[in-house]
């Protein structure tokens, strides 16, 4: 997955834009439905297995606590 920012201030990038909404595989998502920085790095993390696995909630809590 690739992420654009586009400065739509100019005809230039609306152009762009409206052509790359025409093309198939082309998903527009708004900023406001874009993940924040810190929710990205934890999907990745987790895409990566950098996890903590528990087997319940007590044991959640009890790792938090170490």
């Amino acid at each position: 997955m690739v992420y654009l920012k586009v400065k739509e201030n100019s005809q230039q990038a609306k152009l762009i834009l409206a052509y790359l909404q025409t093309l198939p595989f082309i998903e527009v998502i708004e900023k406001e439905n874009l993940p924040n920085e810190i929710t990205l790095k934890a999907i990745k993390a987790a895409k990566e297995g950098k996890v903590t696995k528990t087997q319940n909630v007590q044991d959640f809590f009890n790792k938090l606590n170490k």
